[in-house]
């Protein structure tokens, strides 16, 4: 499945294994998911990734828990916005007021 080595790195000690696919910020995304117990926790992560960003992963939640209790721990990770163009050229200006000073 797509993305697969994003999703291996991203994993956070937790094995993830492909949950599907679906649309994030108009993109296709791929879906990751696993959960791992680790002593008396129960991990558990999700992420999508975008194929047509190189992999970019546009959202990954973690979370937390006690066997049998609510969650404790949430993390969240989200792509808010995004400009598929070119960036704009002010983005690169440097100021007149700049001055270099060398040694």
């Amino acid at each position: 499945m797509a993305c697969q080595g994003a999703a291996l790195k991203d994993r956070g000690k937790v094995r993830l294994e492909a949950a599907g696919t679906g649309l994030r910020k108009g993109l296709r995304v791929v879906r990751w998911e696993g959960e791992v117990k680790l002593k008396e926790i129960v991990r558990h992560v999700r992420a999508e990734f975008a194929p047509d960003l190189d992999c970019a992963c546009l959202h990954r939640s973690e979370s937390e828990r006690v066997p049998g209790w609510l969650l404790y721990l949430v993390k969240l990770t989200e792509a808010f916005e995004l400009r598929l163009d070119a960036p704009q050229e002010k983005l690169f200006a440097i100021p007149k007021e700049y001055k270099a000073y060398w040694r």
